[in-house]
């Protein structure tokens, strides 16, 4: 099928420069998260991790003076006074915003910015996310997760990609003639132009989640 795995004996810790995009890859490493985490505990990953980029207009609270960018996911994690679903960690100024917003809701606000680091929070449960599937013919995604066989037919597999424990489910398509389901936890936001291949007989539905909000007004600063 094409698809290979490689094991590295780094991480980026020190070496933020040495990560470049590659066309067809995803990149993971382990992280080693403190506090409530009972949610990623079961993931397979836990944040979506996006360098040079950032959320703009939508930080919902903003803390000072945080160390590295794990604090900052953990901050994301533990906030209760709204649902953290993603930040954004200056890797010069050590600010860490905090946002209900993510690309995916506010694609129009996610900008490049050099010294920033978008952070996803992935440990939220997969039927949490309430927006409505958007269907494409006769196509399948190029970042292919899982395969789930046996599969009756598209609203099936709608039920699998909604309720999918392992990682939050952001696509699926649905191969009607080999009834086999395909998940994935990529979408166009994450993949881009490269997130779909042309397959006749196979329909594709991706989560559909854009709101229309005007930005945060008013941003609270918490001080470490």
């Amino acid at each position: 099928n094409g698809q290979r795995c490689f094991t590295l004996d780094r991480n980026t810790q020190g070496r933020g420069d040495d990560l470049v995009e590659r066309d067809g890859s995803n990149y993971f490493e382990k992280i080693c998260l403190r506090g409530k985490i009972e949610n990623c505990r079961d993931k397979v990953w836990a944040f979506e991790r996006v360098p040079g980029r950032k959320l703009e207009g939508f930080d919902d609270k903003i803390i000072d003076q945080v160390p590295n960018r794990r604090d900052c996911e953990e901050f994301c994690l533990s906030e209760s006074s709204f649902p953290c679903l993603s930040a954004d960690y200056n890797l010069v100024t050590l600010a860490c915003s905090l946002s209900r917003e993510t690309r995916r809701t506010q694609p129009d606000s996610f900008q490049p910015s050099r010294d920033t680091e978008y952070l996803e929070n992935s440990c939220i449960a997969t039927e949490q996310l309430s927006c409505p599937y958007k269907r494409t013919d006769n196509a399948y995604p190029r970042y292919l997760d899982t395969i789930v066989s046996r599969v009756t037919d598209d609203i099936a597999c709608e039920k699998q990609c909604t309720f999918y424990e392992d990682f939050l489910c952001r696509s699926f398509a649905f191969y009607a003639s080999a009834s086999q389901c395909f998940i994935s936890g990529d979408d166009t936001a994450s993949a881009q132009d490269g997130a779909l291949q042309s397959r006749p007989g196979t329909d594709y539905f991706e989560r559909s989640c854009e709101n229309i909000f005007s930005s945060v007004e008013e941003t609270e600063n918490i001080i470490l």
